[in-house]
């Protein structure tokens, strides 16, 4: 039989804030922030659903079965569907990247692979009018007010770029934060 203490409270934010401090050198800061949104649940919050669009599925496998993650998943706090951008490449090589526009330097992920998964998601988990979070280092700083915010939220999708960025004419239709 435990009993919540009053200072539990003022850990957990000393802790969200560890691991914010973390997420600026953390090459994998899908996995903090949805982190982040596990540590700033109330224990009367209902399920929330994260929707991750990436290049590397693989990579998020470790983190969601241990520790905190496998926990809340567990627990039923979140439900974490992992989706592999490249699936909706359309070629035979599942080629995503593309020349930035002007011939600049480096590669961007290409609109159409981005937005096909988007409207799969949509499809597939019904939802309508979902918050999609770009995690880009350009994006607003996450802080305990933010996680607060998108923690009353239902469906989250939460979009992992790659190379030098995505296409801007997907970021504009789809996305509604930059984090």
């Amino acid at each position: 039989r435990s009993r919540r203490r009053k200072g539990s409270h003022y850990a957990r934010i000393t802790l969200i804030h560890l691991v914010m401090k973390f997420l600026v050198d953390c090459p994998m800061d899908p996995f903090l922030i949805l982190v982040l949104f596990v540590l700033s649940f109330d224990e009367k919050r209902y399920f929330m659903n994260f929707y991750v669009m990436t290049l590397f599925p693989e990579q998020f496998q470790a983190v969601l079965q241990s520790s905190i993650m496998k926990r809340a998943i567990e627990a039923g706090h979140i439900h974490v569907e992992l989706i592999d951008i490249r699936q909706f490449s359309g070629n035979k090589h599942n080629r995503v990247d593309d020349y930035t526009y002007g011939g600049g330097a480096g590669m961007l992920m290409a609109a159409p692979p981005v937005y096909r998964c988007y409207e799969y998601i949509l499809e597939t988990y019904q939802l309508t009018n979902p918050r999609v979070v770009y995690l880009t280092p350009q994006g607003r700083l996450f802080k305990q007010e933010v996680s607060e915010e998108l923690s009353k939220e239902g469906d989250i999708i939460l979009l992992c770029g790659h190379y030098e960025g995505i296409d801007e004419r997907v970021l504009q239709r789809i996305v509604t934060d930059y984090i």
